[in-house]
């Protein structure tokens, strides 16, 4: 059924994002999480991500629902309403959605690992580093959780179409 390719598009995504992520983390530094921790964190990251997908997946099909509905009511012609769920709109949905499941797969994990094992994380905001960084995201790049969750909980997206990721050292 269609809730279930969606899931599994979503899981796919995150387990994508996941391994981009490791292999940056291997060309940095030793103090990275180890080959086993990043697989028990993706595992528990694209579940989490999943569940909270479920949750999101219907706030956003409602939020479209009431768009819909609301440029009926206005009298808006056929043309006018395409031209409102264009492609464009659908992109930004999307990639915006993908990097929400990501950020809180992956921040829920991390807490959920450190409950578990007593051991020290820090989750760090990464931005793409290119002339593309918005003015929003540019000042959070290489910053700690301490900082950043001030404004964005559970990190990025801070905005439509954000690029931004999280990237993790242990403690210790």
């Amino acid at each position: 059924n269609l809730e279930r390719e969606i899931q599994e598009a979503i899981e796919d995504q995150a387990r994508a994002v996941y391994i981009v992520m490791f292999l940056l983390f291997l060309e940095e530094d030793s103090r990275r999480v180890s080959p086993e921790q990043f697989n028990r964190l993706e595992a528990m990251s694209v579940s989490k991500g999943a569940a909270v997908g479920a949750q999101r997946g219907a706030a956003v099909a409602s939020s479209i629902a009431d768009d819909l509905r609301g440029a009926i009511a206005s009298g808006a012609g056929a043309q006018e309403i395409v031209a409102r769920f264009d492609a464009a709109r659908a992109q930004t949905i999307g990639v915006t959605e993908t990097t929400v499941l990501a950020s809180r797969g992956y921040t829920d994990a991390v807490d959920e690992t450190a409950a578990e094992t007593g051991q020290t994380f820090e989750v760090w905001w990464v931005t793409a580093k290119d002339d593309r960084v918005c003015p929003i995201c540019g000042p959070l790049h290489a910053r700690p959780r301490a900082v950043w969750s001030e404004y964005f909980e559970n990190g990025p997206p801070a905005h439509p179409n954000c690029r931004c990721t999280l990237d993790i050292t242990r403690q210790g």
